[in-house]
């Protein structure tokens, strides 16, 4: 029904539509510079207070990590609807679509649709899942407009953040409901976008209290399958949700966020099953409900202390042919600051977080025991130290946690920021972060190919039996570890002019116990009345290296033109050890995951007339282990604002070729690879 609506006032929306490409030489731009651009320059961007390195506000200039932050006007001016397509202009981070609803996203390497060595937050509520240690891309939305900003650390986080913080953090922060007063009302449509619509409305409740509420809807289309067809991927949700902050007193504040979503996503899937033809492809529907609510008090009571006390519950469930999954979560986090002899930062904090799943098994995935109970316990210390008058920061801290399948674990990380200049800083950090088991590796039992009678299973001398079909299957194992991780960052930041900076990230990853898939070695070869089952355990026998560089580059050639570039290199070697490297044709593809290089170049452009201009073009290297080709492609926005209230945009997408294709199926669940195609949408906004 929601769906049919849709098409009827994208219908009445999509009247006319035009795909404008324009070329602009430096003459055409404004030559009064009153339009800021991105309403920061480079001195204040160097100084934008960032809180997901150290856990508190503190200068961007003063961190000690691979930090970038993209901020409201960056997010605005990308042209993106989704989260995922913000993040590919982040130097470091792997973005591809798998489809039009499932994305592989990782940072520094390693991934894969069920990527898991990156912790995702949104207003400092994880959205991880333990289920398989990764991210549900498509449930992970709100407002673009209310996004403050994205701050991406690429390397360990592990110290502050804890397990899965391995190659990154992702931290998504919204504005306080004072900055989202008064009304903002938006609605758009497309070829791939195929209709869009959101509003919301923020209000005081007495003197010092403040609230906003939203909701939206969006219906995405269809990309191509390789045959130049449509697939049959599209996509749609509803979401809606608050958020109150509270001044309480001088030295007490309250922000009490809730969202809520429901939809249906579409997917192309092939299944393995007993009878001939023993693998089937179908159209999946999936359902997709889920709700959350985070409260969290500050007290300040002085100058140099602040406690932190948050508590969230987060709901979601998964429902199609193939697999179901329904998850409460329940989070209590305390955090204390203080500031000792003018010289000293401690921060310290303790943790609790609950998880509790219920699972439908089918055929192809099931779980055992189908539900489970799952406890975190969790503490960290850290202190920072300033010398030579605030030149030289020198920090050490840890986490120790506590969870049920590999009991206590320790992250412990030091961190070193120089100083050398004005506007010139080193800084080098030495971090250990683990991967903690998942209830993957723990306990699925995952069918994932049917040979039928009489073939010869691959690496075997023959059939087992070949009166019967044979079943590959995968088994999570109780005795898995955790995956380890050594890592070794050297960065350098800069202001070089008042209109041009960079900032350099290289790093040196040692990884240990990488998860491998090995024959089972105590039966490999399972006879049964029906089938053969020759069994795989996921393990611990696979260890490698990793390094790489990335390069960020702001530059202001006029007040009224920005240009943002970044470039990313990566290195992988793997290395199997023992009987997995006899038996494992999966693991060590990992090496050969991602792009060696990636780059992208933005241009953002004020025209006379309240005008802007923006050209994002991005370059990706081929990924060998996913079939994917070198692609360069490019995304263009043109956007006019006639009166303080109305602003208009036009969005080309993609426009290079007419489809690519951007990342594989996974090796544990086999879905229809689409390719991406050109797309252009419009977006109507109003704000008062």
């Amino acid at each position: 029904m929601l769906r049919t609506i849709a098409h009827r006032i994208r219908s009445s929306l999509l009247v006319a539509f035009v795909v404008i490409s324009v070329a602009v030489p430096p003459q055409a731009l404004a030559q009064e510079g009153d339009a800021d651009l991105a309403e920061l320059s480079l001195e204040e961007l160097m100084d934008i207070q960032v809180y997901s390195v150290s856990k508190r506000a503190q200068s961007l200039n003063d961190s000690a990590a691979a930090i970038y932050v993209l901020t409201q006007d960056d997010i605005r001016r990308t042209g993106a609807t989704s989260i995922p397509e913000l993040l590919r202009w982040v130097p470091g981070m792997e973005v591809a679509h798998i489809d039009a609803n499932t994305w592989a996203i990782t940072a520094r390497g390693f991934n894969d649709r069920f990527a898991n060595k990156l912790l995702v937050l949104i207003d400092g509520r994880s959205v991880y899942t333990p289920l398989f240690a990764g991210v549900y891309w498509d449930v992970q939305d709100t407002l673009i407009e209310d996004i403050d900003r994205i701050e991406v650390i690429r390397g360990p986080g592990g110290t502050l953040w804890g397990a899965n913080a391995v190659n990154g953090v992702i931290n998504i922060i919204t504005k306080s409901a004072a900055d989202t007063q008064g009304v903002l009302a938006a609605a758009g449509g497309g070829t791939e976008e195929n209709f869009f619509s959101q509003g919301r409305y923020g209000g005081k409740i007495g003197e010092k209290a403040h609230y906003r509420v939203y909701g939206k809807y969006f219906d995405r289309g269809v990309f191509e399958e390789p045959a130049d067809g449509d697939a049959d991927d599209d996509w749609g949700t509803g979401q809606g949700g608050f958020r109150i902050d509270a001044k309480l007193s001088d030295k007490n504040e309250l922000m009490v966020k809730g969202d809520g979503y429901q939809g249906e996503r579409d997917t192309g899937q092939f299944e393995a099953q007993l009878a001939p033809p023993y693998v089937t492809a179908f159209d999946s529907e999936n359902d997709v409900v889920g709700g959350n609510l985070i409260a969290r008090w500050t007290h300040t009571p002085s100058d140099d202390v602040q406690f932190n006390l948050q508590a969230y519950y987060d709901r979601t469930e998964r429902d199609d042919e193939q697999f179901s999954e329904h998850r409460d979560t329940i989070d209590v986090e305390f955090q204390n600051d203080i500031r000792l002899f003018q010289r000293n930062r401690l921060s310290w904090g303790l943790g609790y977080r609950w998880n509790h799943d219920e699972i439908r098994n089918e055929f192809v995935t099931s779980f055992d025991p189908d539900s489970d109970d799952v406890s975190l316990f969790s503490g960290f210390v850290q202190n920072e130290l300033s010398l030579f008058d605030d030149k030289l920061f020198l920090t050490i801290g840890t986490k120790v946690e506590h969870n049920d399948y590999t009991g206590w674990e320790f992250q412990p990380s030091g961190r070193a920021l120089w100083k050398v200049a004005e506007h010139h800083t080193v800084w080098g950090a030495i971090s250990r972060a683990v991967r903690t088991p998942s209830r993957a590796e723990n306990d699925v039992i995952l069918n994932t190919v049917v040979i039928p009678p009489g073939v010869t299973p691959p690496g075997f001398p023959g059939p087992p039996n070949p009166l019967v079909p044979t079943v590959i299957q995968l088994l999570g194992d109780s005795g898995y570890d955790s995956e380890n991780l050594l890592a070794y960052e050297l960065g350098y930041r800069a202001q070089l002019h008042n209109t041009l900076s960079l900032d350099l990230a290289t790093y040196y990853n040692d990884y240990d116990d990488l998860r491998t898939v090995g024959l089972d070695p105590t039966v490999p070869v399972e006879p049964l009345i029906d089938r053969t089952n020759i069994r795989f355990l996921a393990g611990n026998d696979m260890e490698g290296e990793a390094y790489g560089a990335e390069l960020a580059v702001d530059w202001l050639p006029r007040p009224d033109w920005r240009v943002r570039a970044g470039y990313s290199y990566i290195d992988i070697n793997l290395d199997l050890d023992g009987a997995a490297a006899a038996t494992d044709s999966i693991s060590e593809s990992a090496e050969r995951a991602s792009p060696h290089n990636t780059v992208f170049l933005r241009n953002l452009i004020d025209l006379p007339y309240e005008l802007e201009l923006d050209t994002n073009v991005r370059y990706v290297d081929n990924v060998p282990s996913a079939d994917t080709s070198t692609y360069v492609n490019l995304d263009v926005r043109l956007g006019w604002k006639p009166t303080e209230n109305w602003e208009w945009a036009v969005v080309g997408q993609n426009l290079l070729e007419d489809n690519h294709k951007e990342y594989g199926s996974s090796a544990f669940v086999t879905s229809e690879v689409t390719r991406v195609p050109r797309g252009a949408y419009f977006k109507i906004t109003y704000t008062h």
